[in-house]
């Protein structure tokens, strides 16, 4: 039984000056009541300490007070719809090789409920997250995985201006192959969509993943189908109505091991939104692997079915396909978005200054690669959008090696200076005010003699180019 000393139970602020406090918070969160808010008042060192994650911490608040807590080696929280904020983990060090696969240095699983929408502002995180595990799920939902420094999994959550310095790196993951598996790793979260009871729209915005917070997926095979790896530096899977706007990307994101389908982004590896803005890519994004479907780009790796806008996104990175890669299905590149499959979706002001290079073997596969967008089918619009710049040739080169093509007919290879493959919904001259000023470096080896396209704006389009586009 504790006594409280340093917290009074008649003031709703729970104080946590030192060890002994924060374990004792931890101890009565989950009856807090009639506390409304824990506030940590010192910066606490747990290095080289045990720490039980703190489980049932509700609707209440959780105030870092800009204070640090250093050398946490488990989650501080693991499912919670509190309000979190100001609150900075330092050294962290996660290793996880138990039978967890849901994973995240602040919070496991923030999750909003009618009572209240779960927040984190303002937080940041530093230090390490290694994965390697296997585990075993009796359900498809029991199978997801998710890993972040930040949170692993949000639902009807908001989050806003955080920033990670923590790296990951994947070294093992294995779910069971008959159950279908979200498999999400980012730097702030790991996967987020709405939550049905929650009376506020979920958020992502103005959060940063920082140059040493890099993203390293190794000796970590996913062969089955029914697995899908979602890797990015901000969020690794996004589901949710309102968009993600003013989000960054600087660290490499880097794929090693095979994996049968790959959704892979500098800032995101898949959004299902409506609207999306203002995303930045400064990091790498490397696939140097096997797959069958890879669907990847400098900013968002593909796009599918409820996104409506993207707009004002730029990559600086490098967007490179391996000399140890291959591909056996489809593989869609793009230097802001690798696919997009949106059905009258429009997209604008988007630019790529970073090099995209595939020295990889495709001969097996679909091959669209873009400047700007890999492959657009039944999109709205394409417009105002720029692969290089104007009087560098450094800029938004594309550079494609290895082999591409094959014998079959219904494969074939689309490489465009913004867009690989380009079909709209409906309409004509859909095309708007594109332009490529970069160069193309066409040195692959062909593996047949079929449909191969290629434009200095695009390589394919169903229904004409528009108005003022342009090749330099």
């Amino acid at each position: 039984e504790f006594t409280y000393s340093a917290n009074s139970v008649t003031t709703d602020i729970f104080e946590i000056y030192d060890e002994a406090s924060l374990r004792q918070f931890a101890s009565i969160a989950p009856s807090f009541a009639p506390y409304k808010s824990a506030k940590l008042m010192e910066n606490i060192d747990l290095t080289g300490k045990e720490w039980i994650t703190i489980e049932g911490f509700g609707a209440y608040e959780f105030d870092g007070n800009g204070k640090k807590i250093i050398g946490l080696t488990a989650p501080l929280f693991g499912t919670t719809n509190a309000s979190i904020k100001n609150l900075h983990l330092e050294n962290l060090d996660l290793n996880i090789t138990d039978a967890r696969h849901i994973v995240g240095g602040i919070a496991c699983v923030l999750r909003s409920t009618a009572e209240a929408t779960a927040k984190l502002e303002g937080c940041s995180v530093s230090g390490k997250v290694t994965f390697a595990t296997t585990y075993a799920a009796a359900t498809e939902k029991d199978a997801e995985m998710a890993v972040s420094p930040m949170v692993a999994q949000a639902f009807g959550a908001q989050i806003s201006n955080c920033q990670n310095n923590a790296s990951i790196t994947v070294t093992a993951a294995s779910a069971p192959s008959q159950k279908n598996t979200y498999m999400c790793v980012a730097g702030i979260v790991g996967y987020m969509n709405k939550a049905d009871d929650a009376t506020e729209e979920p958020l992502l915005t103005n959060c940063v993943n920082n140059e040493s917070a890099t993203i390293l997926w190794e000796e970590a095979t996913v062969s089955s189908t029914k697995h899908s790896p979602y890797i990015a530096g901000v969020v690794g899977r996004y589901v949710c109505a309102n968009g993600i706007s003013n989000c960054t990307n600087h660290a490499d994101v880097t794929v090693k091991s095979n994996i049968n389908v790959a959704n892979i982004g500098g800032v995101c590896g898949y959004i299902y939104v409506n609207e999306t803005s203002k995303l930045y890519n400064y990091g790498d994004v490397t696939l140097d692997a096997k797959t069958a479907y890879s669907y990847w780009g400098g900013v968002i790796g593909s796009c599918y079915d409820n996104v409506m806008s993207v707009t004002n996104c730029e990559n600086y990175g490098k967007v490179e396909f391996g000399a140890n890669a291959s591909c056996t299905h489809r593989n869609y590149i793009g230097g802001i978005m690798g696919t997009s499959q949106s059905t009258g979706a429009t997209y604008s002001n988007l630019k790529n200054h970073g090099t995209i290079a595939s020295y990889g073997d495709n001969a097996d596969a679909r091959f669209f690669v873009g400047g700007v967008i890999g492959y657009c089918w039944k999109v709205g619009e394409l417009s105002n959008c720029i692969n290089g710049a104007e009087g560098d040739a450094t800029k938004g080169k594309i550079i494609v090696g290895g082999t591409v093509g094959q014998s079959n007919e219904e494969y074939y290879t689309n490489i465009g200076g913004v867009v690989g493959y380009f079909y709209p919904s409906g309409g004509t001259y859909l095309l708007k005010s594109c332009t490529n000023y970069a160069p193309m470096s066409l040195g692959f080896t062909t593996a047949g003699t079929y449909n191969y396209n290629i434009g200095g704006v695009a390589g394919y389009s169903n229904r004409g180019v528009g108005e003022e586009c342009h090749n330099y």
